[in-house]
């Protein structure tokens, strides 16, 4: 996200013509029927991004953006709304996770250690994030709200990720520990620990948030043209796939 667009409040960001948001909807539609070619699984994956998309658009969020306005502005509601992402997200999942089953099939959590490899890609990450004014979700919603200046961008966010890839065994054989399950340590207890400590991430956010850092309900939203809410747009759906 850009910083004029963080300095904008969302009720005076500029609407898209309703001619164009029938254009995307038409070519959505066709994308959804042309998918099904494909499978059914293909259909679905288009429609949920798409979802995903329109709902971090229309909130004026991106991942890395709360942060700066965290440490910049101490503006906790980015924030805020990512823990509620993942507590809604923990909500969801942890009883499919400690049964290992999810109606009649088998599923396994990703768990992935802690390695060395993981605070260099973040401290670069951070740098890149800074540089380029976005993170990767807050420069695809920037592209898709009309902003072309973000395509170099996006085009070094790629070239980056596929170098990446060639390098994996490098990356790989750095120092890690081994990886932590709360669901495999604990069971459902872990879903309970985690939970807990994100709660105390809130409150904690909460007791140091700036007197003007809370949220202002704007006076006209539209379902179609937004705004929405920070909590609108953290919605289960969302969670379901962050």
């Amino acid at each position: 996200m850009s910083s004029l667009e963080l300095s904008l409040p969302r009720s005076s960001q500029p609407r898209p013509q309703r001619l164009g948001v029938l254009i995307v909807l038409a070519i959505a539609v066709a994308m959804s029927i042309g998918l099904t070619l494909f499978g059914w699984k293909q259909t679905v994956l288009f429609l949920i991004g798409s979802l995903f998309g329109i709902s971090l658009y229309h909130a004026s969020f991106g991942f890395a953006s709360a942060y700066r306005r965290l440490f910049v502005y101490r503006d906790v509601n980015g924030v805020l709304a990512q823990v509620l992402m993942l507590s809604v997200a923990t909500l969801l999942f942890v009883p499919f996770l400690a049964s290992r089953s999810f109606f009649g099939q088998a599923i396994e959590g990703a768990v992935a250690p802690v390695a060395v490899q993981g605070a260099i890609g973040a401290f670069l990450f951070g740098i890149g994030m800074q540089l380029g004014s976005g993170c990767a979700c807050g420069t695809l919603y920037t592209i898709g709200g009309g902003s072309s200046g973000m395509l170099l961008t996006l085009l070094t966010f790629g070239i980056g990720s596929f170098w990446a890839s060639l390098t994996g065994s490098l990356w790989a054989s750095l120092p890690k520990l081994q990886p932590i399950s709360l669901v495999n340590t604990f069971g459902w207890t872990g879903g309970a620990i985690q939970l807990a400590v994100l709660g105390l991430i809130a409150l904690a956010l909460w007791k140091n948030r700036a007197p003007t850092a809370i949220e202002k309900p704007t006076q006209t939203i539209s379902l179609l043209y937004g705004p929405w809410s920070l909590v609108w747009a953290r919605s289960p759906l969302q969670c379901s796939i962050g």
